[in-house]
């Protein structure tokens, strides 16, 4: 679990601060809350590494934080409308992604994989397990629903809003396999490890980075600046 998170969305729209803010722009960041352990909620609290490098990149521009949680598929167009300024959700960089919006430069190398009940895991293999039929899982909206789209053409296809609702179905019996990203399923197995088990193969290669509108390009060049800084300091390994 904790090589795959190296190597490597709630309704309606609600809006939180920490306290002690400083007194410049405010930097609204969006985030949908139900990717652990990139981000997630803890209570009234954000957590995860996006939240905590959020904190970061405000301290560091000098600007309040106000998270601005919103649905996943309603991140680009409400960053798009201004109600945000940028994307800090645990997003791919994709080319489609592109056209609309600005990336900053990768923060994480993540991918997919599988994750099926423990007691199935000799079942199912790399190098198999496309070709069979299965009742296939992911998340609607992600990289993950276009891979089992593109790549499962015998199986019957489940989408999900929450991981956990996933996990809770594949114990149940209801699906055989999701597929997600590393971090996420890594978390997932950990919550269940006497049911769930990962299909230790890595399907995709997938760079993570924070979304901004195309023509904000001081926001990007700072974000980009504090992420090189992190970097060469050891930030990011120790976060």
């Amino acid at each position: 679990a904790a090589g795959l998170v190296m190597l490597t969305l709630l309704t309606g729209c609600s809006t939180t601060s920490s306290s002690n803010q400083p007194a410049g722009e405010p930097l609204y960041v969006g985030v949908t809350a139900n990717y652990p352990p990139i981000i997630a909620r803890d209570g009234e609290k954000f957590v995860g590494l996006d939240a905590d490098l959020a904190r970061r990149v405000a301290k560091g521009l000098d600007r309040p934080l106000y998270f601005i949680e919103t649905k996943w598929e309603q991140q680009i167009p409400a960053l798009l409308k201004g109600d945000v300024d940028i994307i800090m959700s645990g997003m791919s960089i994709t080319d489609p992604r592109k056209v609309r919006i600005a990336f900053s430069e990768p923060y994480l190398e993540t991918g997919l994989v599988a994750m099926t009940r423990r007691k199935d895991l000799d079942k199912y293999t790399a190098e198999t397990i496309k070709d069979e039929i299965l009742r296939v899982s992911y998340l609607k909206g992600t990289t993950g629903e276009k891979f089992v789209v593109e790549n499962f053409p015998k199986a019957s296809k489940r989408g999900y809003t929450l991981g956990k609702d996933a996990a809770a179905d594949l114990i149940r019996n209801r699906v055989d396999v999701f597929i997600h990203d590393g971090p996420a399923v890594a978390w997932l197995t950990s919550a269940n490890e006497s049911e769930l088990a990962v299909i230790y193969h890595l399907w995709t290669r997938d760079d993570l980075g924070w979304g901004m509108r195309h023509g904000d390009t001081e926001l990007l060049n700072e974000v980009n600046r504090l992420l090189a800084g992190w970097k060469e300091d050891g930030t990011l390994s120790r976060d």
